[in-house]
């Protein structure tokens, strides 16, 4: 009955010894991400400056990257920046997304 007793107890002290190793590690790399983070904003300040005092307009989009739909058409970007009134004039119909349509019914 001892023995079990001291097997119980010293797989519980192995569990705390675990939780305890993953709460250090956690913590390092929270640390890090933390360090990292304040490094990316201070760089990116730099830049920033860098290209006001040199008076350059914002980058250009590559030629070959994706050119986003304004969000007045885009029904999946619509958000509520657009009066109220503005709304209720024009009732939209829901769109049906594509990607997420399950085809469910074979009634069709």
């Amino acid at each position: 009955m001892f023995s079990l007793m001291l097997f119980i107890f010293l797989c519980f002290l192995g569990m705390l010894a675990v939780q305890f190793y993953m709460l250090r590690s956690q913590e390092r790399l929270n640390r890090a991400l933390r360090d990292e983070h304040a490094q990316m904003r201070v760089l990116l300040r730099a830049m920033e400056s860098r290209l006001d005092a040199l008076g350059c307009p914002a980058p250009k989009l590559a030629e070959t990257a994706v050119q986003a739909t304004p969000a007045a058409q885009d029904p999946l970007l619509h958000l509520s920046f657009d009066a109220p009134a503005a709304r209720r004039a024009a009732p939209r119909t829901p769109v049906v997304d594509p990607g997420l349509d399950l085809h469910m019914d074979s009634g069709r």
